[in-house]
């Protein structure tokens, strides 16, 4: 079962601030879902942390 994560708590997993992940959103480049109080939630499907590597180990 996936954890889910609120934007704070993804934007530490993946090594940004939570603005960036704001931003991205506005890009169109993350689609959070959003829980019944309209807040973003994030699962374990978010990728690409510091290290540069997706969940799956390949380069992103």
């Amino acid at each position: 079962m996936s954890r889910i994560y609120r934007i704070g708590d993804a934007a530490r997993k993946v090594g940004l601030h939570p603005q960036t992940i704001r931003r991205y959103e506005k890009m169109g480049v993350l689609v959070p879902l959003r829980d019944s109080s309209g807040q973003r939630i994030f699962d374990d499907q978010l990728s690409g942390g510091k290290d540069g590597k997706d969940n799956d180990g390949s380069k992103n």
